[in-house]
């Protein structure tokens, strides 16, 4: 979403604005398919088992 908002100048202000976004989806932002958890919580989970 964030990468259509903002026009970026050049790809080093591309590559910034889409290193939050996915930062924001897999480290922050809960996803109901995951029980509430993040996507890197569900990873960690999965990879200690």
């Amino acid at each position: 979403m964030e990468v259509y908002l903002h026009e970026s100048v050049d790809g080093f202000e591309a590559e910034r604005v889409i290193g939050i976004w996915m930062t924001f989806y897999s480290d922050i932002r809960p996803h109901s398919a995951l029980g509430g958890r993040t996507p890197a919580e569900a990873y960690s989970e999965e990879r200690a088992a």
